[in-house]
């Protein structure tokens, strides 16, 4: 209902009704640039409506919070594929005849976990 009401005072043609539609092709527009640009669009438009202004202001520093949490969670998601993949290697090349326990794989799994969890947390954070 909001986007709507910005795209009709903006006059800004509609998106395809299907939204998952144009993120399944090879050439779709990322999400977030899409944001950007309509919020670009309604910046430019806005100049002289002080109403539409504080809007736009507004909309920018949450779309830059969206953004960081975005980027945060997915770094956190990078190092915890990294720390994964780090470890099942240890654990591919360890001798046959080494075993390890329970308490070492839990300890060498917690820094994994973490950032996973950090990861998940800060994604959920802007849905």
């Amino acid at each position: 209902m909001f986007v709507e009401a910005i795209v009709n005072i903006l006059n800004i043609p509609q998106a395809n009704p299907d939204p998952l539609a144009d993120t399944i092709t090879a050439s779709a527009t990322p999400i977030l640039q899409q944001l950007q640009d309509l919020l670009t669009a309604l910046r430019v438009n806005a100049q002289g409506r002080p109403e539409l202004e504080t809007l736009s202001q507004q909309l920018d520093r949450r779309y830059l919070d969206v953004d960081e949490s975005i980027t945060r969670g997915t770094m956190h998601l990078h190092y915890a594929s990294q720390n994964l993949h780090a470890l099942l290697t240890l654990m591919q090349s360890c001798p046959e005849d080494s075993t390890l326990n329970c308490d070492q794989i839990v300890t060498l799994l917690e820094p994994v976990r973490q950032e996973l969890q950090a990861g998940h947390r800060l994604v959920c954070s802007v849905m």
